[in-house]
C-alpha cells in the first residue's frame, strides 16, 4: 500500500539546530491581506475590512451574514485565515438595494470593523497581491547565531506548500488517492480540496528531490519562469545569457504542478521530474483523468523586505510573501519551530507530570499514557502592531474546517448532545444525527427487522428511529455528503468507565465510526447531578481543536470521561487504561399496576480495579480520563494454550 504521509521535506540550508515556538500569544502571529483594488463606493457589494482574533473566517462570515440578514452564500473572502493570531482581512457582503448596515455595531474584543464601503467588484477567492506577516518566535537560545541563516533565507527558501494544504495530518492526500481509485465524492468543494492536495503533495516531493539531488544547479531542459509572471519557457541549454538572467532573477527555476499532460520541462530536467512522478502513479493518473491543467510553480520563495529584531526575549520577523505562499516555509528554514496551538501526542512516560487545567491553557496538549500535558506557555510580551497604508490590506492559508458527525445514545433531545454541538459547530462543519429516544445500554446493536426513518428537526438535528450504531452508519453511508473527518459521540449522561464500555451506546456510536474507517471520540460526564455539561463540551472542543493539527489515526477510539465539576476545578488530563467493576448487583423484582411481576436491572457493581492509572482513579481525583480503545477482542496471549487444549480433545 502506498504511503501518502507527509515527508520531512529537504532543507535548503540544512535542518535548523535551534528550536523555537510560534503563536504563544495571538499578537505573536499577525497577518494582513494586501488587495489588488480599493472599494469604489458604488455597487451592491459591501467590502469590509476586519481585524479578528480567536475567530475563523467562517465565523466572521456567519456574523456578517446574520447582521445584514442575508444568506451566508452571499459573503465571500479572498482567503481563509487561522483563528490563532491577529489577522486583518477583507470580506465582501452582497446586499441588493441601498441598505448600509452600521457595521461598527459588531465591534467586540474579538472583532473590529476597520473599514467598510461599497464596491462594484465582488471579492473572489485568491484575489490577493500578497501577504504581510509579523511573527514572533519565542524560546530561541542564541538569536545572534541566526544572523547568517537569516541572510541565507533572504535569498530564498524552498517554496513548499504548508501542511494545512493537505488537511488534517495529510488525510486529504489519502482521500484523493481513494477518489482516484473509485471512491465517489459528491461534494464539489471536497473534490477540489483533494485534487489540490494531490498536486501540492507531488510538487513538494519534486522540490525536495530536486534540491536533495541537484541543489540549485540548473539542468538542461529546465522550464524557467519569467519574473513577475506565471509564464515559462524551456531553457534547453544553459549558456552565458541564461545563466546571467538566472543570476539577475530575470528568470527563475520552477517545479511541476502535474496534470493532464507533460510537466513542461524537457531533456535532463524532464527526465528527472518523470522519475519523481513515477513514484506516485495513482496520483499522477488521477490528476490526468480529472483534466487538471499542468502548471509550474517557482522552486524558491523569497521573502520581500525581511526584517528582524529582538524585543522582550522574542525574535520578531517582518516580511511580505506573494499570494499562495506559506509563512511556515520561511520559518522551517530558520528554526525547528513548534506551534503553541497544536496538540502533540508524545511517547509513553513512566513519570507522572503536572498539568494545567483546561481553563489555564488554549488548547490542551496530549501526552501518553499517564497524562495529557499542555504545551509550555510563554509570558505575554508587548507586541508591535503592523501599520498599514490605506491600500494595504496576507493571507495565511488556514486549515480547512473539519467535518464532524455528532451522535449519542441519550437521544436527540438530550442536553449533552446540544452542549456538544454548540461547542463544536463554531470550529467545524457539524452534522448531528441521533436516536429519537434514549438508547442507553444499546451497545453495538443494529436494527434489522424494521425500516429506519429520519426526521429533520427545527434546530437542524436529524433524529432516527434506531440505535446509536444505526445513526452513525446511516449518517455516513447516506445522509452526509462525503465522509466526515471525525465522529464524536456524547455527551453521555453518566460514566462510561471500565466494563461500562461494553454496554455503552455512546461508545458503540464511536465504534461504528471506527468500523467505517474514521477516527472517533466518545465523551461522558461523570457524576450524580450532571450539572456541568459545559465543562465536558469545553474539554472536547479543546481536544478537537488540537486534532486539527495532530489528527488521530483512523483506527483510534478515544473514550473520554469528564468529572462533573466546573471547568476551573478540573486538575488536568490523564491518559488511562480501563479499570473494571465487581459483578453487577441482583435484579430488582417488583409488581406493575396490574399486579404482574416485573424486573429491573440492579445497580452496577462497585469498582474493583480502580487503582492509579485507571480511568476510575483519574476521574475520582478530578482529572479528565482519556482511554484509547481498540476493536480487536481476540485474547492473543491465550491462542497458544488454547491450541494445545484443542489438540488434546
Amino acid at each position: 500500500m502506498t504511503d501518502y504521509r507527509l515527508a520531512a521535506w529537504h532543507y535548503l540550508y540544512g535542518k535548523p539546530e535551534q528550536s523555537g515556538q510560534i503563536r504563544s500569544e495571538p499578537e505573536h502571529f499577525q497577518v494582513s491581506e494586501v488587495l489588488p483594488f480599493r472599494p469604489d463606493g458604488e455597487g451592491e457589494n459591501h467590502l469590509i475590512h476586519v481585524e479578528k482574533r480567536g475567530l475563523t473566517t467562517h465565523q466572521v462570515a456567519r456574523m456578517l451574514a446574520q447582521f445584514a440578514n442575508v444568506p451566508e452564500k452571499d459573503v465571500s473572502w479572498a482567503g481563509l485565515k487561522d483563528k490563532h493570531g491577529v489577522t486583518r482581512q477583507w470580506l465582501c457582503v452582497r446586499i441588493p438595494g441601498k441598505l448600509n448596515p452600521e457595521w461598527s455595531k459588531l465591534n467586540s474584543e474579538q472583532l473590529t470593523i476597520l473599514e467598510a464601503d461599497r464596491t462594484l467588484k465582488k471579492l473572489r477567492p485568491g484575489a490577493l497581491l500578497g501577504n504581510r506577516f509579523r511573527i514572533a518566535v519565542a524560546g530561541i537560545e542564541d538569536v545572534a547565531a541566526l544572523e547568517g541563516r537569516l541572510a541565507q533565507i533572504a535569498q530564498g527558501v524552498p517554496n513548499y506548500y504548508g501542511e494545512q494544504r493537505f488537511g488534517h495530518g495529510g488525510q486529504n492526500v489519502n482521500r484523493a488517492a481513494e477518489m482516484f481509485t473509485g471512491r465517489r465524492v459528491k461534494d464539489r468543494n471536497k473534490r477540489s480540496l483533494y485534487l489540490s492536495a494531490a498536486r501540492s503533495f507531488l510538487f513538494n516531493h519534486a522540490v525536495s528531490a530536486r534540491l536533495s539531488q541537484h541543489g540549485l544547479t540548473p539542468l538542461d531542459g529546465e522550464a524557467v519562469m519569467l519574473a513577475g509572471t506565471n509564464s515559462f519557457f524551456v531553457a534547453e541549454q544553459w549558456d552565458e545569457t541564461n545563466l546571467g538572467r538566472l543570476a539577475q532573477r530575470d528568470i527563475e527555476l520552477s517545479a511541476p504542478l502535474f496534470g493532464d499532460g507533460g510537466g513542461g520541462s524537457q531533456g535532463e530536467a524532464g527526465e528527472f521530474e518523470g522519475q519523481v512522478a513515477a513514484q506516485w502513479p495513482v496520483l499522477i493518473e488521477g490528476l490526468a483523468s480529472a483534466r487538471m491543467q499542468p502548471e509550474r510553480r517557482r522552486l524558491l520563495l523569497k521573502p520581500e523586505g525581511l526584517k528582524h529584531w529582538q524585543q522582550d526575549g522574542l525574535l520578531w520577523l517582518d516580511f511580505m510573501l506573494p499570494a499562495g505562499a506559506f509563512a511556515t516555509s520561511i520559518l522551517r528554514e530558520l528554526v525547528d519551530y513548534r506551534d503553541a496551538q497544536a496538540i502533540v501526542l508524545t511517547t509513553p512516560s513512566t513519570t507522572p507530570s503536572t498539568t494545567q487545567t483546561p481553563a489555564e491553557r488554549e488548547p490542551a496538549a496530549v501526552a501518553a499514557p499517564e497524562s495529557i500535558e499542555p504545551t509550555p506557555s510563554v509570558a505575554p510580551a508587548a507586541a508591535p502592531s503592523i501599520k498599514l497604508e490605506a491600500q494595504d490590506v496576507a493571507v495565511v492559508p488556514a486549515p480547512v474546517p473539519m467535518t464532524i458527525l455528532i451522535s449519542n445514545d441519550d437521544g436527540v433531545h438530550a442536553p449533552g448532545i446540544k452542549a456538544l454541538s454548540d461547542a463544536l459547530s463554531p470550529i467545524a462543519r457539524t452534522t448531528t444525527v441521533a436516536p429519537d429516544r434514549n438508547c442507553s445500554g444499546a451497545s453495538n446493536s443494529l436494527t434489522l427487522t424494521n425500516p429506519l426513518r429520519i426526521q429533520t428537526l427545527d434546530n437542524g438535528y436529524i433524529q432516527v428511529n434506531g440505535t446509536p450504531t444505526d445513526c452513525v452508519h446511516l449518517a455516513i453511508r447516506e445522509l452526509m455528503d462525503g465522509e466526515p473527518d471525525l465522529v464524536v459521540s456524547g455527551i453521555n449522561a453518566g460514566a462510561n468507565l471500565g466494563d461500562d464500555t461494553i454496554y455503552s451506546g455512546t461508545v458503540a456510536a464511536a465504534m461504528e465510526g471506527r468500523h467505517l474507517g474514521l477516527p472517533t471520540i466518545a465523551v461522558s460526564l461523570v457524576g450524580r447531578e450532571l450539572q456541568h455539561y459545559d465543562t465536558a463540551a469545553a474539554v472536547t472542543r479543546q481536544i478537537v481543536e488540537g486534532l486539527q493539527q495532530r489528527p488521530l489515526p483512523k483506527d483510534m477510539i478515544l473514550n473520554i470521561n469528564v468529572p462533573d465539576l466546573p471547568l476551573a476545578q478540573i486538575k488536568g488530563t490523564r491518559v488511562t487504561r480501563l479499570g473494571n467493576r465487581h459483578k453487577a448487583e441482583g435484579m430488582v423484582c417488583t409488581k406493575d399496576p396490574a399486579g404482574r411481576t416485573i424486573f429491573w436491572l440492579g445497580p452496577p457493581g462497585q469498582e474493583q480495579d480502580s487503582g492509579e492509572g485507571t480511568d476510575f482513579h483519574a476521574v475520582a481525583n478530578g482529572y479528565v480520563s482519556v482511554t484509547p480503545l481498540k476493536v480487536d477482542l481476540t485474547a492473543h496471549e491465550q491462542l497458544a494454550s488454547l491450541q494445545t487444549w484443542v489438540g488434546q480433545l
